[in-house]
């Protein structure tokens, strides 16, 4: 049994090699071919790779130079301050100031150095291979298919 040439495939079944003798499948159903669609849509996003890396490596430093200071600071007026002043801790804007310092600093912390991220890619496999799963049906029936999902999945 031969492989089919690719102008042929929109036309007929394949079987692709290191496949069972039987195992007929469309060609678009092949994870090969899923694989490929994101690998066009999502590659060219990865040319931004080197900006974003930038990026946050610049705004580690910056905030982190930033966060530095302002916790001196604010250790040494109440912390290190006499017990007057700690008092008066309750009514100021300092904690809810450092506060809002480390929340930022956790954001530029988070940020990826991909533009998509790993519900990015599922969502598109999901999209990809959705419309393709009623060709299925024409394969198996129903219960073996919902026994093959099951397999998988467990």
């Amino acid at each position: 049994m031969t492989r089919l040439p690719r102008r042929q495939w929109g036309y007929s079944w394949t079987w692709r090699p290191g496949t069972a003798e039987n195992s007929f499948l469309p060609p678009a159903v092949h994870w090969q071919d899923c694989q490929s669609c994101q690998t066009v849509i999502l590659g060219p996003l990865l040319m931004f790779t080197p900006q974003m890396a930038r990026a946050k490596r610049k705004g580690l430093a910056k905030y982190g130079l930033l966060a530095q200071r302002y916790v001196e600071s604010f250790e040494q007026k109440w912390v290190l301050g006499d017990a007057e002043t700690s008092q008066e801790l309750l009514g100021t804007g300092d904690i809810q100031s450092l506060a809002d310092l480390g929340n930022a600093y956790s954001v530029v912390r988070e940020m990826r150095c991909v533009p998509f991220g790993l519900e990015d890619i599922t969502r598109l496999a999901a999209a990809t291979a959705a419309p393709l799963l009623p060709l299925l049906l024409t394969i198996f029936s129903p219960e073996e298919l919902i026994m093959r999902v099951i397999k998988v999945v467990f």
